[in-house]
């Protein structure tokens, strides 16, 4: 298969082709038609269902005490992080800055809410996984029967 390229980076301004200048936001489309659709790793989709457990109190450290309590595992705030970051490129979440507090030295906290596209990533998710637990032989999962 034949890979084209699709623009090249030029400085700050961001990637152009033939001297068109392509935005960020058109560069995520162009990267994203080129992954697998609604494509979520395990963490990002527990990052992602806490999120909307959390609705409007979710905030790092909120969606953080919230994965350890649930799931009884612990979650550095640099993961944490950076899978914010990347559903956020991905356009599954979205944030906005809430209002400054002292306990923070008065900057604000950042929220995240879902995206009709992470919303639609999720409900891929989850009937993947419905489908693949649905195929999966009854002997299969039977403990006399394996090895």
């Amino acid at each position: 298969m034949r890979k084209i390229p699709v623009a090249k980076y030029t400085s700050n301004k961001g990637f152009s082709d033939s001297g068109i200048i392509i935005n960020t936001a058109f560069r995520k489309l162009l990267c994203s038609v080129r992954m697998k659709k609604y494509q979520l790793g395990e963490f990002e989709e527990v990052v992602m269902l806490t999120v909307g457990i959390l609705y409007n109190d979710a905030y790092g450290v909120s969606i953080k005490k919230e994965i350890e309590q649930r799931l009884a595992r612990k979650v550095s705030v640099g993961a944490l992080q950076s899978a914010l970051k990347r559903l956020e490129d991905k356009g599954y979440l979205k944030s906005h800055e809430g209002e400054a507090t002292q306990e923070r030295a008065g900057r604000p906290r950042r929220y995240f809410v879902i995206t009709a596209l992470g919303k639609r990533a999720l409900e891929h998710t989850k009937t993947t996984r419905e489908n693949l637990w649905k195929a999966i032989p009854e002997i299969a999962l039977n403990p006399r029967f394996t090895g």
